[in-house]
């Protein structure tokens, strides 16, 4: 069987998870804006970015480092998703656009990174 010698980057390993990355980095902010009308922006504020955004990051990049190996274009990609969708709801205020992304690019990288980090192989009972 013939071994496929992986792309430049990484890109087409990253493929198919590009659209989880961007309706959780893009869309998720705006379904919850949508839901809390006009009010705080407890949802896409707190919320989004305290919970659903690292972990979301986290486990999807772990998910990939760990069938794919270490994937670069994930955090980049997660990290202009969210870059898009924060920058249009809160173009006004620099300070959360950097810590959104922030989040985003350090829990996708995080997450990539672990999952592709090596693990020992299990040994069968019996066999010392």
């Amino acid at each position: 069987m013939k071994r496929r010698v992986p792309s430049f980057l990484k890109w087409r390993e990253t493929l198919p998870y590009v659209p989880v990355a961007l309706a959780l980095c893009l869309g998720l902010p705006w379904l919850l804006r949508w839901l809390e009308g006009s009010g705080m922006p407890l949802l896409s504020g707190a919320i989004y970015a305290q919970v659903l955004l690292p972990v979301g990051c986290l486990a999807v990049g772990m998910f990939l480092g760990k069938r794919r190996g270490f994937c670069p274009l994930y955090p980049v990609l997660c990290g202009a998703g969210t870059f898009a969708a924060v920058f249009l709801l809160y173009h006004h205020d620099h300070m959360v656009l950097l810590l959104f992304c922030g989040i985003a690019v350090a829990f996708s990288l995080l997450g990539v990174a672990a999952g592709a980090w090596p693990r020992e192989e299990k040994k069968g009972k019996g066999k010392g």
